[in-house]
């Protein structure tokens, strides 16, 4: 892996090198789009490298999954972008009116229009401005939830619909991470939603990480 010192002022040509192929986006299986995501970084790239090793997702299919956003079929101001044709964008919204999170969306593009939300992310790239942005000195907690993430990235409703191949938010694979093993579990924050649902083991994580959402 590059040094990530923000200093050096290759490591954003060099980061674009290993941006993730579009194929990436129109995979069906959301499932397999979310389990794919651990282990890839996403990085803000300016003003420098920000960011890390994306550990923590869940997967949100859409259709008959009454947890997800666009569920109903239904194209809104909300979720439009989800629905898009083009793949791989971000899907950006807020949380009891207060904090924006954000996922990123895949699927065919006809009938399969998915979204994978970021729940965890491991610190790599740009620490000591990761921890000014947080309000924290605490390594684990920097990146450690949805919410959390977008703070630290700057990511808010102005990012809605940008492409994670194109834009300065973008999701590479340095093929360097340590190998993992995946687990899995149910997903967060899901509770008031029909047993099948709330009981689908869509959450999917690197095993004994430290860096996971609290």
């Amino acid at each position: 892996m590059i040094n990530p010192n923000p200093n050096l002022s290759h490591q954003k040509e060099y980061l674009k090198q290993y941006i993730l192929p579009k194929d990436f986006y129109y995979q069906k299986d959301n499932n397999a789009v979310s389990k794919a995501l651990l282990g890839k970084y996403l990085i803000q790239l300016d003003p420098f490298p920000i960011g890390g090793v994306i550990v923590e997702t869940e997967s949100y299919p859409g259709k008959t999954d009454v947890a997800s956003h666009h569920h109903h079929g239904k194209i809104t101001d909300r979720t439009k972008v989800i629905f898009n044709k083009e793949k791989g964008l971000l899907y950006v919204y807020k949380i009891y009116g207060l904090h924006h999170c954000f996922g990123i969306t895949s699927g065919d593009g006809e009938e399969n229009h998915n979204v994978t939300l970021i729940r965890a992310i491991k610190p790599i790239f740009g620490i000591k401005e990761l921890k000014k942005r947080r309000g924290t000195d605490k390594l684990a907690n920097l990146l450690s939830g949805p919410a959390k993430i977008a703070q630290a990235l700057n990511i808010t409703k102005q990012n809605y619909g940008q492409c994670v191949r194109t834009s300065n938010i973008i999701i590479c694979d340095l093929e360097d991470f340590e190998d993992f093993e995946i687990e899995t579990d149910t997903r967060i924050g899901i509770e008031n939603y029909e047993s099948e649902h709330e009981q689908k083991d869509w959450r999917f994580f690197v095993k004994g990480c430290e860096f996971l959402s609290q």
